[in-house]
């Protein structure tokens, strides 16, 4: 169900629910997933603790839809780095959570387009402060 040696679909599966949030504060449930791809519960449950690990194709595609990833990142494909190239997209996107981006992110979706370019502006007058300061204080 997995490369070799790679990480188990547990492991993934539980990847998917820390990184992939319906906002920054709160993870999905199992019961939400499960309404979503058709299945119950209690078989999110299983996959996620490894008691399962033989999942329909039907439901590793659904689940893969309703998280956004690649088909073929719950399963071994074709592509053996797939995994991992998902992965390193979930650790920034973890990353950029745990620094309150995200937030940032979410608030400047309501801004125009002329609110972004000043919000930009403002944002790359900053890292110039930051970046001389490290300078300075080497």
């Amino acid at each position: 169900m997995t490369e070799p040696g790679g990480p188990t679909l547990a492991a993934k599966l539980n990847t998917l629910f820390t990184s992939i949030r319906p906002d920054a504060e709160r993870q999905y449930t199992n019961k939400e997933v499960a309404a979503a791809v058709g299945c119950t519960p209690v078989m999110i449950g299983y996959l996620r603790s490894g008691q399962r690990d033989n999942p329909s194709i039907n439901l590793l595609r659904s689940l893969e839809g309703f998280f956004g990833v690649p088909c073929g990142y719950l399963y071994v494909d074709d592509d053996p780095g797939l995994a991992r190239r998902v992965d390193d997209q979930l650790a920034v996107l973890d990353r950029m959570v745990a620094n309150g981006v995200m937030g940032i992110a979410q608030r400047a979706s309501l801004v125009s387009a002329e609110g972004l370019a000043a919000v930009t502006k403002m944002l790359d007058a900053v890292i110039e402060l930051e970046r001389a300061r490290e300078e300075r204080d080497g």
